[in-house]
């Protein structure tokens, strides 16, 4: 990988930006933008403010192929943790591990995408219509697992389940890999938070196949939001808040609440996403909506817990083709010549016995197809 720091300058100065004035949206001296500028490389953290700052990706930087073609991971953090240089460098890092598997994987062709370029309610509602549509939602009925990957499939999503490293406070991240598109799930986010958090994922590929961040795939605070807006509007309609608000109507504060964690459980979203919604319409719960949300959220079983519960490897290969057909095809495809230790990686396997079973089941699969 090769950095290519003089063009830090051809750049500003096409945008008519001072080296100073960049070096200060950056948040660094003015020598270190200089240092960069003869070859030292920055940090993850620096390189992303940099990119932002004089809006290009971060290729634009390296002669790397293989960088070319992995793309920044698009990701926000969970809950109230910080998106960091370290977190941005582990998510990358387990992005580009995938570089070789999806290189060597079948063109993914034409995709399905969705045109959206204002951040208006029209297109708001347009774009949740669409999705609910692809996801063969019927009614006002929330969308339910098998909704939001019957989704992905149709939008050529790869959702690989992974263990995320501690650095990366995420429930998951999109990017894409050798122009697959790929949403990394941690084994470790709560099964309340899935439907959500693979919806806002969803979104990112199609806002990034329509241009929406141009050349760009850097964390963006109100792109963030309009994805939540639209991930909401998808999963939970207004017709479903009405009949939540009728059924709890007249009752008293607490059973109201009770009943709204109910509701929340049954369908799998959180409490806050009712009362973010209908606010106006709800009485003051102040703290304890999200006390009885966290109690919720600890109950809840992990993404392994609760798809991953395989008794012999033909179950357990079941189970990805029902949460992740398309990137399981592409396992299937390159099934005879990846190793055990590898398939361990992709599908985590506890043990290469394991996976022996798994990779003859595989095989089995791609004779019969």
């Amino acid at each position: 990988m090769s950095w290519q720091g003089q063009h830090i300058k051809t750049l500003a100065k096409e945008r008519s930006l001072t080296l100073k004035s960049v070096a200060d949206q950056v948040g660094v001296s003015r020598q270190a933008l200089n240092d960069w500028s003869k070859g030292k490389t920055p940090k993850g953290g620096h390189l992303l403010r940099l990119c932002k700052t004089l809006g290009v990706a971060p290729d634009v930087f390296f002669e790397s192929e293989r960088d070319s073609r992995v793309a920044v991971p698009m990701h926000r953090t969970r809950k109230t943790a910080k998106l960091n240089d370290s977190m941005q460098e582990e998510a990358k890092e387990l992005a580009s591990s995938y570089e070789l598997f999806f290189r060597e994987a079948s063109d993914p062709g034409l995709v399905q995408s969705l045109r959206i370029f204002k951040k208006t309610e029209s297109e708001i509602s347009k774009a949740s219509f669409s999705l609910r549509k692809l996801g063969g939602v019927e009614n006002d009925a929330p969308m339910n697992f098998h909704h939001v990957f019957s989704l992905v499939k149709d939008l050529g999503v790869n959702v690989v389940f992974s263990n995320f490293h501690e650095k990366i406070k995420a429930y998951a991240f999109y990017t894409k890999i050798n122009n697959h598109r790929v949403v990394f799930v941690n084994f470790k986010t709560k099964i309340f938070d899935l439907i959500f958090c693979l919806l806002h994922e969803a979104i990112h590929s199609i806002r990034d196949e329509s241009n929406a961040y141009g050349d760009s795939y850097l964390y963006d605070s109100d792109e963030e939001d309009f994805c939540d807006q639209i991930a909401s509007r998808a999963q939970l309609t207004d017709g479903y808040f009405s009949f939540v608000l009728e059924a709890i109507d007249g009752l008293s504060a607490s059973t109201q609440l009770s009943q709204l964690a109910k509701f929340a459980v049954k369908n799998n979203h959180t409490m806050h996403a009712i009362q973010k919604r209908v606010k106006d319409k709800l009485p003051d719960f102040e703290n304890k909506i999200y006390r009885v949300e966290t109690n919720l959220r600890k109950s809840s079983p992990t993404v392994r817990e609760y798809f991953f519960k395989a008794k012999d490897a033909r179950d357990y290969i079941e189970l990805w083709k029902s949460v992740s057909p398309i990137y399981l095809e592409h396992v299937i495809e390159q099934s005879e010549n990846i190793s055990h230790r590898r398939l361990c990686e992709l599908l985590s396997i506890d043990s290469e016995l394991d996976a022996i079973e798994a990779k003859a089941e595989l095989v089995r699969i791609k004779c019969e197809g």
